[in-house]
């Protein structure tokens, strides 16, 4: 096992790697500004509710639903940079329309149709933000480019976390919106400085007349994204862990925050602290394997950490409290951070080139569907029963999954090693 500083630095301080990490940092800082100004709305406006953080789920996820598959296809037509660009800009726009509305109407549902837009310009951005990435590292250093762009990512949520809630504590979650608004703007500004030397592109007009008169080849490049996703064993791994992945941050968004935030009486400043131990765990997670990762087969990382997931779900039911709470996101976090990584860096080494669009906004369609689906049901299924027995349903679920994940990972490594 090979610790390579010098190598994982030489990635972090090119320029086009360097801004592109910066601005997601950036974009993810105020991401935790908004997020929070709406979980303190939500305690506010309906105290006591599990369910409404599945309905807020419903409007978040839906637009990677119904536009992630045909967003992909023009993605990988579009220029990357000014998708990128364009996406930073309306949602620097929009998220100034939220105090507006909340003045307005006195209700938190007035701003759900707010956030189904600023995810459809998320999906655009996350997408043409990962196709970014190969382009400015060499294929070999893929696994350090990844490792380097989630590190940062997960910095832009630590701190946001932590300033978010400082903001809203002493000066009320509107300047957090503003705040956020801000952050689109800096995020925009050093992807401006990107130089990227991407072809010449058609222009909007242009893709959507040719998607009118050639329909069909956009089902068929569409359809190659989803064959793309299916097309090898690595790939199908890939899609169920994403799958599973998302289920346990669904039930996370539903059923835990809330238990943080109202049963533990922590508040909004517990749902901060704890998010922002998780984020410290996922930061340490994606920069271990980035240094010490290459040449492990990352399924096992993968798996391992699944069941790790699955067994603490349990833990935390059996012996609930803030410090037991504070491991558990600790230890989530170092796993969620080693298997991101791992996921990104199999698919930018097994996707050509030309389909990446389409396979990371596909990524974000599996992404969502779990999510959607659990974290609504999960929400109304912990005001009808308990949160105990959902969150005691999951962990057994996921540990068991695990298990027999486990087994034919390590038969089929049996097989292959067999003369």
């Amino acid at each position: 096992m090979r610790i390579g500083f010098s190598e994982y630095w030489g990635v972090a301080k090119k320029k086009n790697m360097a801004l592109l990490s910066a601005a997601t940092m950036v974009s993810r800082f105020g991401d935790q500004f908004t997020l929070l100004a709406l979980l303190e709305l939500i305690e506010k406006l309906n105290p006591g509710s599990f369910g409404i953080f599945g309905n807020s789920a419903l409007f978040n996820t839906t637009p990677p639903i119904l536009f992630g598959i045909i967003a992909g296809v023009l993605i990988d037509r579009w220029s990357k940079k000014t998708t990128v660009l364009v996406a930073d800009a309306a949602r620097a726009l929009l998220v100034l329309a939220i105090p507006i509305l909340v003045a307005l109407t006195g209700s938190i549902w007035s701003c759900f149709g707010i956030i189904f837009l600023i995810s459809t310009f998320t999906l655009l951005f996350n997408a043409a933000r990962m196709t970014i990435i190969p382009m400015v590292v060499d294929k070999d250093k893929l696994l350090q480019g990844n490792s380097i762009s989630t590190a940062m990512l997960r910095v832009g949520m630590i701190a946001g976390a932590v300033a978010g809630w400082f903001v809203i504590k002493y000066h009320g979650w509107e300047l957090a919106i503003y705040i956020d608004a801000a952050t689109y703007g800096l995020s925009f500004l050093l992807i401006l400085f990107m130089s990227l030397g991407e072809k010449k592109r058609e222009s909007t007009t242009q893709v959507i007349d040719q998607a009118k008169d050639k329909f069909k080849k956009t089902l068929s490049d569409t359809w190659q994204g989803i064959k793309t996703m299916s097309s090898n064993r690595m790939m199908v791994f890939v899609v169920i862990s994403l799958f599973v992945m998302f289920s346990i941050s669904a039930v996370a968004y539903s059923v835990i925050i809330p238990v943080i935030q109202q049963t533990l009486n922590m508040g909004t400043e517990g749902v901060v602290e704890m998010g922002a131990i998780a984020a410290i765990g996922m930061l340490l997670g994606s920069v271990l394997v980035g240094l010490v990762g290459k040449g492990i087969d990352r399924r096992y990382f993968i798996v391992g950490g699944y069941l790790l997931i699955g067994i603490s779900f349990g833990v935390g039911v059996l012996f609930i409290n803030i410090w037991v709470m504070r491991a558990l996101m600790m230890v989530a976090g170092l796993v969620f951070g080693v298997i991101g990584v791992a996921h990104d860096t199999i698919l930018h080494n097994k996707v050509p080139a030309d389909i990446r669009g389409r396979v990371f906004s596909n990524k974000e369609l599996i992404n969502s569907v779990p999510f959607l689906i659990i974290a609504f049901v999960g929400g109304h299924l912990a005001d009808i029963l308990s949160y105990q027995a959902v969150l005691l349903g999951t962990g057994g679920i996921i540990s068991a999954f695990s298990l027999v994940w486990l087994g034919f990972l390590i038969r089929e490594k049996s097989r292959d090693n067999k003369p």
